[in-house]
């Protein structure tokens, strides 16, 4: 194609690029070119157009509402599974560089010109290269007032982040700092217009710069910044907009930080915070679940700042909110089936075998076992497969309030695993329990045998075995209510007493004397003693809140009658029966 149709058709791209919301448009822009005339164009025209379009379809950031002063300003439009990336903001040639160097100084668009010019201040080997983030600064400038379309405020504000970044890299340390004198009245006639429009909302972004630009402000300016965030906060409190409410009550907390009366300031934004998480409670109080959940913030809220009594106040309100989930029904039951064939069935019954070969085999894995290794693997395989799954937080609820909230990467993913791990041990457990009590029934298996097997636990404390045999009679004679009430204890006892005899120390210094250490201290310290399967068995038997929880539920009282059942103490049981089994104690008289 002749050079002058080439400029003509970027020319038009230039004052199309004026209306558009997005930059990948402009990116399309330069591809529908391609399409368009697909053979007219030569193959040195076909490659610049390439470029602009790969250039145009990278993603922006700024440190603003990323990763610090140095954050990458280009980075890739996609990530694929197998780690490739579309574009890549480090394949451009130096070509391609010397293309767009000729493409800042050529174009009558500030739009695409920052483009241009900003890659070249990231990617130019030259030495030369701050001149190119001078001239972007400037058009930043410009791009404020350069879009058509109104609906680009956030593109506006973007230009302004990015020019606010280039200007502190250039002139942080400057004593004379012409363009960032430039930059600063440009967002005060932004801050202006914001505020004839009452257009709220992009003071968030604005008071943000004023913050990283605070010595050109005076106190004065500040405190009025202050009431416009008040103003804010009022009106979104109004429209029932309790998180952007939030927002400017911290704004104005930061804003606040720079006059000598901070400390007054704060502490009436942690109040006005606590009382609009309250406030979101109550507007939302037709779920009781979402009631909970901005009631549980509040209580993260007073619990930082200290107030005992607001804490206090509000856990009550969340127990009535959890009731009210409750009672309406909030929670939805999922259940499924699992079929076993008869063979299979028949199959695993015989692996636990008769007699005193019983609890031998309940103690050998993976007989009956759920093997936490197993569960992550798992939890990888369907990762990649339910990729929504990751999208939605999640809240473990008990019977009368949230008991847990994971919140770190690792916290999360290790709940996604114990969700896994804790089907398996369910199944495992019936599947154990069902069969037992078959064996019990048909006699092909007694008390005598566990006797006999459990006879290791006198090695270790004689009065400890004979309390467990109490939990065994108990067991034997169908009262698992009984049965789950003694083991659960002793079962803590053993793991105290392992411990000791592996040569670890079970109390701990206190303030005034020492006392023993909790049972999640205990299984940790017994970690590489037990092995990591049978460590993570037994806390979700024993202690997690996702699991049976045991020993909380049997210590507090929470174990009632009506919850005795074989499935819970043929898991205390078989946890039993794995310790004797990968046990060897050998004691020196």
């Amino acid at each position: 194609m002749q050079i002058n149709k080439f400029n003509e058709l970027i020319e038009e791209i230039e004052r199309s690029s004026f209306s558009v919301k997005y930059d990948f448009e402009i990116a399309n822009l330069f591809n529908n070119l391609i399409e368009k005339y697909p053979t007219n164009f030569t193959p040195e025209q076909i490659q610049q157009l390439k470029w602009e379009f790969l250039l145009f379809r990278l993603m922006t950031k700024n440190s603003f509402a990323a990763d610090g002063l140095r954050t990458d300003r280009f980075v890739p439009m996609a990530t694929y599974n197998n780690g490739a990336i579309f574009p890549d903001p480090n394949s451009f040639s130096d070509e391609a560089l010397v293309y767009f160097e000729k493409r800042a100084k050529d174009s009558k668009n500030p739009i695409l010109t920052t483009r241009y010019l900003d890659f070249l201040w990231e990617k130019s080997k030259s030495k030369k290269k701050h001149i190119f983030a001078i001239e972007a600064i400037e058009q930043y400038l410009l791009t404020v007032d350069a879009y058509d379309n109104e609906d680009v405020v956030f593109e506006k504000l973007d230009g302004l982040q990015r020019a606010t970044e280039l200007c502190l890299i250039l002139e942080g340390k400057s004593k004379k700092k012409p363009l960032t004198e430039k930059l600063v009245i440009r967002l005060n006639e932004q801050i202006n217009v914001t505020n004839e429009k009452k257009n709220f909302r992009w003071f968030l972004e604005m008071f943000e710069l004023v913050i990283a630009l605070k010595q050109f402000y005076t106190e004065k300016q500040i405190k009025e910044f202050i009431k416009l965030c008040e103003e804010s906060a009022r009106q979104y409190h109004k429209d029932q907009n309790f998180h952007l409410q939030r927002s400017f009550l911290e704004l104005k907390s930061k804003l606040g930080k720079l006059l000598r009366s901070s400390d007054a300031i704060k502490n009436d934004v942690d109040e006005q915070i606590g009382l609009s998480l309250i406030a979101e409670a109550e507007a939302k109080s037709g779920s009781g679940l979402v009631k909970a959940h901005f009631l549980q913030e509040a209580v993260e809220h007073y619990r930082k700042l200290g107030n005992k009594k607001k804490v206090e106040e509000l856990i009550t309100q969340i127990k009535e909110a959890t009731g009210q989930a409750i009672k309406n029904k909030e929670f939805k039951h999922f259940s499924s089936t699992v079929e076993l064939k008869k063979e299979d069935a028949e199959s695993m019954k015989k692996s636990l075998g008769t007699g005193k070969d019983v609890p031998q085999n309940m103690g050998t894995p993976p007989n009956f076992f759920p093997n936490w290794n197993h569960a992550i693997k798992l939890t990888e395989d369907l990762s990649k497969k339910y990729v929504v799954s990751h999208l939605f937080p999640i809240v473990h609820y008990g019977e009368k309030y949230p008991v847990g909230k994971p919140q770190t990467s690792e916290e999360i993913h290790e709940d996604q695993v114990m969700q896994n791990f804790k089907i398996s041990a369910q199944l495992a457990i019936h599947w154990l329990t069902k069969f037992l009590s078959e064996l019990i029934e048909e006699k092909k298996v007694n008390i005598e045998d566990f006797k006999d097997f459990f006879a290791l636990l006198k090695e270790i404390d004689n009065d400890t075995y004979e309390t467990v045999l109490e939990g065994l009679d108990s067991y034997f004679d169908d009262d698992h209510f009984r049965a789950t009430t003694i083991l659960a204890p002793q079962l803590e006892d053993i793991l105290r007493k392992l411990l000791a005899v592996f040569g670890g120390q079970t109390t701990k210094a206190n303030t005034t004397a020492f006392e023993e250490k909790t049972l999640g201290t205990v299984l940790s310290e017994l970690k590489p003693a037990i092995s990591e399967p049978i460590y993570y068995y037994i806390s979700w038997v024993m202690k997690d809140y996702r699991g049976l929880n045991l020993r909380n539920n049997v210590a507090h009282g929470f174990f009632k009658k009506r919850q005795g059942s074989p499935f819970y103490s043929t898991a205390l049981l078989h946890i039993f029966c794995l310790l004797i089994a990968n046990t060897k104690v050998s004691v020196k008289k």
